[in-house]
């Protein structure tokens, strides 16, 4: 299972995993409706943990991730 900390206010880290979704093709990766970013490898990572995912499906998404953000 993967590994996290949280604090009070919610998230605190997955040390391995970028929090900056910049660079990113916006025409792929639009801006979640609470937000004005688009999703970054540690939200995958989020939500990879909130539904349980195994390895497998979080390394698929995080690589989805990235060819999304690519021109």
């Amino acid at each position: 299972m993967l590994g996290y900390t949280e604090d009070a206010g919610g998230r605190q880290g997955c040390e391995w995993a970028e929090g900056y979704p910049f660079p990113s093709n916006l025409d792929k990766q639009q801006p979640g409706a609470n937000g004005m970013a688009p999703p970054s490898e540690v939200d995958m990572l989020w939500e990879g943990l909130q539904k349980g995912w195994d390895t497998s499906q979080v390394v698929k998404a995080v690589k989805q991730l990235k060819a999304d953000s690519m021109y």
